[in-house]
């Protein structure tokens, strides 16, 4: 059968006098619109403590676990999430008429959140922990890496949009940044494209749908000749803009 499964405000309930372990599976189950396939869950309630597990499902290709935890009673309570997902194809999440960049490649991703629960979107604004994502090699469409470095090399700013276009080739890309106060902090980045090796840091809010990254972009066979560019805007139309070196 189809199961629905949504996340949202969770209602204060007194689970102090509740005791639950239940076990659900299903063929197919929803998170939102995206499908997971073999699903299989777990609801327990214990001591005024909730514990809600997805284990080994199959989303974008790729197996996905997940937990959420939460304790204490009002109004201190906590949560502890944890996700993880093993070749997971991140085009196959998106909607068939997607105009932004999709990678099209096995990604691994490990996020960990905790914090202070009231409802979820409270928590993914004051929760803090940490993501991590590696690409294997790959393609990512609707991107054009070469006129993208074409614009770095002519234009003094530009809309990012302006490169959607066309297929790039990916030979590998990780990701490490530190969730807090809804934003992640990217400590380091590397994306080798088309023989271009790109590194970003900074910041992306998902609370508000905003980028701010300081990116450096080289030809991998001329490592040493960086040049830098800073990206920013709103996640529907960023601009990047060239940063002057002194000469």
């Amino acid at each position: 059968g189809e199961n629905e499964i949504s996340a949202g405000e969770v209602k204060p309930t007194p689970l102090s006098g509740i005791d639950l372990d239940l076990r659900l599976s299903a063929e197919t189950a929803y998170a939102g619109r995206w499908e997971i396939n073999e699903a299989a869950g777990t609801i327990r309630i214990d001591s005024g403590n909730a514990q809600l597990d997805l284990g080994n499902g199959v989303l974008a290709g790729g197996e996905v676990t997940s937990s959420l935890r939460i304790s204490g009673g009002r109004p201190s309570k906590t949560a502890v999430f944890k996700f993880s997902g093993r070749n997971i194809m991140p085009d196959q999440l998106a909607g068939k008429d997607a105009i932004y960049p999709l990678i099209s490649a096995p990604v691994s991703l490990q996020i960990d959140l905790a914090g202070p629960y009231k409802t979820l979107p409270d928590f993914l604004q004051a929760g803090e922990g940490q993501l991590e994502a590696q690409a294997e090699a790959g393609t990512i469409r609707n991107f054009s890496s070469d006129n993208f470095a074409a614009a770095i090399r002519k234009a003094q700013i530009f809309a990012l949009p302006d490169t959607y276009s066309g297929l790039s080739s990916l030979e590998s890309a990780s990701v490490s940044a530190n969730l807090k106060q809804g934003a992640a902090i990217v400590g380091s980045s590397e994306l080798n494209i088309n023989g271009l090796r790109l590194n970003l840091t900074g910041a992306i809010p998902y609370q508000t749908g905003g980028v701010a990254l300081n990116g450096l972009i080289a030809a991998q066979s001329e490592p040493e000749n960086w040049a830098p560019f800073f990206v920013g805007g709103s996640w529907d139309k960023p601009f990047v803009t060239l940063v002057p070196t002194p000469k």
